[in-house]
């Protein structure tokens, strides 16, 4: 059995339908959508609202989302700093958002770097000749954020995407920093 194969088995052990008919995973209610559902909404919210509109929507939701989740799995899985992250990324990429790589961790810093090869929005877009992964910088920045408050409570991070497939790049690689004092939020 591969490691995706096992993967997925373990979604599927821990995937539960409630009475109401929601998919639970860790506690969590989950949809399953294609993924160009997915994209076919940021496309059209850039369309009607503009490209900045957009990504400030897609990262923000992303970050809180992310955020929540990452606290959720501490409780559930009883589980800390980079082994958090890794359960988060691990997630995501049986969920079909791609294969992530922890390339950098600094979790008290706030600062992180990690590489997404297949990304679901790069690839549903196709080379646009931007950045268009605002979800998954956002998701990064809110997970990293969630680390280093356990250290610094003050703590407030950034996600960038400096690599995009849809740029022409191999990769989608994502950079988490600490927010420069003063600066807007994306």
């Amino acid at each position: 059995m591969t490691h995706w194969e096992k993967d997925i088995d373990e979604i599927k052990t821990a995937l539960t339908m409630d009475e109401a008919h929601r998919l639970i995973l860790a506690d969590l209610p989950m949809i399953l959508t294609p993924r160009m559902f997915f994209v076919n909404i940021q496309k059209k919210v850039e369309e009607l609202s503009g490209i900045d509109t957009g990504r400030r929507v897609y990262y923000q939701a992303a970050f809180e989302s992310a955020y929540r989740y990452t606290e959720n799995s501490r409780r559930v899985y009883g589980i800390t700093g980079s082994d958090l992250l890794q359960q988060y990324l691990d997630s995501l990429s049986a969920r079909g958002w791609g294969r992530f790589e922890i390339l950098e961790l600094a979790e008290e810093m706030g600062v992180g770097r990690v590489r997404l090869t297949n990304s679901v929005i790069a690839e549903e877009f196709g080379n646009v000749g931007r950045s268009v992964c605002h979800a998954v910088a956002g998701a990064l920045a809110g997970s990293i954020e969630y680390l280093a408050r356990n250290h610094r409570p003050e703590a407030r991070v950034r996600g960038t995407e400096p690599l995009c497939m849809s740029k022409g790049d191999p990769c989608c690689e994502f950079v988490v920093a600490p927010e420069p004092t003063g600066q807007a939020e994306p």
